[in-house]
């Protein structure tokens, strides 16, 4: 009996286990979303190296890159939020949001009664 047990054991060690297929970490969905892996230096392009595997930015950096990008492409925060946002200017000149963002913003803008 004690070889039969020994067999098995020696059985049971020879066949690889299937390996566990991972789970997709974050990470590897901003890669994915990206298109492209980290690449050691800032996205923003000052060139600056970065030693993390998953970051993309040097820290403050992704906010510069998307103020130059949406500067760029709307004349800035108020620009995006009107041809983007759904923001209407009326004719008093007052800004009105759309109500997604009515929504959010509600209690947060001063009353200037």
């Amino acid at each position: 009996m004690a070889d039969s047990a020994t067999a098995k054991k020696k059985k049971a060690a020879a066949t690889p286990k299937p390996k566990k297929e991972r789970k997709p970490t974050a990470a590897d969905r901003k890669a994915e979303a990206v298109g492209k892996a980290p690449t050691g230096f800032c996205f923003c392009g000052c060139g600056t190296k970065i030693e993390s595997k998953t970051a993309y930015f040097v820290r403050g950096h992704d906010r510069r890159a998307l103020g130059e990008v949406v500067d760029r492409l709307y004349g800035g925060v108020p620009g995006m939020l009107l041809k983007v946002g759904g923001y209407k200017v009326a004719a008093n000149g007052r800004v009105t949001a759309p109500a997604e963002a009515a929504a959010f913003t509600k209690g947060h803008a001063k009353s200037s009664k």
